[in-house]
């Protein structure tokens, strides 16, 4: 037996024997979780989304990022909340109810996760992780964005 196969044999026994006499497993890598990724964006100077619907798979963290595309020096601000199935119209009354607080909304149970309020040209993410197959709404929660301009949508989750 040469030193190379020598070593490597006793390595891997020693590491075997060490994990079994400790009563502890040898650590594994661990699995790498593919997340989804949706892209969305807003549609110059139409107060509304590019899309209407989007579908992502249930169980598998999604990435959305969005991008307000509105023309530059237009001061036409957006964001992205995406908000629990069936609590919608709860959530459009509170916003309502609170003036428009963008804490209220942040604060809100109904909330899965909220971008940052986005000037023309800017960028933003956000990621969580939908475990039930439902319709979540989504929609911008600037004053009459939403609510009165229709600027929401569908993520399908199946």
């Amino acid at each position: 037996m040469n030193r190379r196969a020598f070593l490597g044999s006793l390595v891997g026994s020693l590491a075997s024997s060490a994990g079994a006499g400790l009563g502890v497993a040898l650590a594994r890598p661990p699995a790498v979780v593919e997340r989804t990724v949706v892209v969305l964006s807003s549609s110059g100077m139409d107060v509304r989304f590019d899309q209407r619907e989007l579908t992502v798979p249930t169980g598998r963290p999604v990435r959305l990022r969005y991008r307000n595309d509105a023309p530059a020096g237009s001061d036409i601000n957006h964001n992205v909340v995406v908000v629990r199935p069936g609590r919608f119209d709860a959530l459009i009354e509170g916003l309502q109810e609170n003036d428009y607080s963008l804490k209220w909304v942040a604060g809100s149970p109904d909330v899965l996760g909220m971008t940052k309020v986005l000037r023309p040209g800017e960028t933003d993410a956000i990621e969580f992780t939908p475990t039930a197959a439902a319709d979540y709404p989504y929609v911008c929660v600037m004053p009459g964005h939403g609510d009165i301009m229709g600027m929401r949508g569908t993520l399908h989750v199946k």
